[in-house]
């Protein structure tokens, strides 16, 4: 609406200016060339005349003013439209970003959660890693372990079976040194019946 005063400021001046500055004269000479008879004279006569070209004059810049001012309104009914649709696509620019800008959150979000899971399952798999490892130590360790104590076993087997075979021979001997002994008195007791007899 600046603009519009401006503007109709500007016209009305130069509507202004283009009367004419100095005074008008019956017969277009000097005012002070005609003499108060001749003046009084043809005033009866100019003044309708230059009455009409004053009004119409003053029509054709009122026209022309208003012309302007419609020509204002459209404009300014065309800014009014211009700006009510920038507004319009400002706003639909703002929601556009504004669900980017949520969307990018999420995907940061989701991202952020792969990455914590990924993360556990790397720490999860190096774990059972170590775990791997150390059970395969302990596994070659028992290995050592029944190496061991099957070697010990054998040898354990090996002195019982020899304490056993022992243990049999011992008995066979004392078995073998009994029959000796309870043969020794039959025999001394047979000569000394063949003797009495």
């Amino acid at each position: 609406m600046r603009v519009g005063s401006s503007c109709l400021v500007a016209v009305l001046v130069a509507a202004i200016a283009a009367l004419p500055s100095e005074p008008l004269t019956p017969y277009g000479g000097d005012v002070e060339s005609v003499t108060p008879v001749m003046q009084s004279a043809g005033a009866d006569a100019s003044q309708p005349a230059d009455a009409d070209a004053t009004q119409q004059q003053a029509e054709a810049s009122i026209a022309q003013v208003e012309a302007d001012v419609r020509l204002m309104d459209s404009f300014a009914n065309a800014v009014r439209r211009d700006l009510t649709e920038q507004d319009k696509v400002k706003q639909g620019i703002i929601h556009a970003l504004g669900y980017f800008r949520r969307q990018e959150e999420l995907a940061q979000d989701e991202r952020d959660g792969c990455h914590s899971k990924t993360q556990h399952l790397e720490d999860e798999v190096a774990t059972l890693q170590r775990q791997i490892k150390a059970l395969e130590a302990e596994k070659m360790a028992l290995a050592a372990d029944k190496a061991m104590l099957t070697e010990a076993n054998k040898k354990v087997l090996a002195q019982v079976n020899s304490v056993f075979a022992f243990g049999q021979a011992v008995q066979l001997g004392l078995a073998f040194k009994g029959v000796a002994l309870d043969g020794a008195p039959n025999a001394s007791s047979a000569a000394a019946a063949s003797g009495a007899s």
